[in-house]
């Protein structure tokens, strides 16, 4: 079990080149074509497609909870009947993405990789 598995990556913000762990990003939204990063450090706005965020960080344990959300399931306190919390923030969850969300984060729990 690689729980403590963590990288850096590189987001490209109007800003400028940001580089951001993965085990401090809480969620990604997506708004308008723009990616948000919601991390412990603040909130940083990319380019780009919740497919693209999806994959290079499901190997993080990242799950999308709806189609515009993706959590980092060690930030996941609980599971609600439409929502997730994440510490005192409160994300929606789609009837669609339910099942899986709950089963990855379930096995996260229980030490298997999701």
């Amino acid at each position: 079990v690689q729980r403590n598995r963590e990288e850096q990556l590189a987001l490209r913000t109007a800003e400028g080149l940001v580089s951001v762990s993965t085990a401090d990003i809480l969620y990604v939204e997506s708004v308008l074509h723009y990616l948000i990063y919601n991390t412990a450090n603040g909130e940083y706005k990319v380019r780009g497609t919740m497919a693209q965020a999806e994959k290079e960080l499901r190997p993080f344990r990242f799950v999308r909870c709806s189609s515009g959300l993706l959590v980092n399931l060690r930030y996941v306190k609980s599971i609600g009947k439409e929502d997730v919390m994440l510490g005192g923030i409160r994300l929606k969850m789609s009837r669609g993405r339910r099942l899986e969300f709950t089963n990855a984060f379930t096995k996260y729990l229980g030490g298997i990789e999701p």
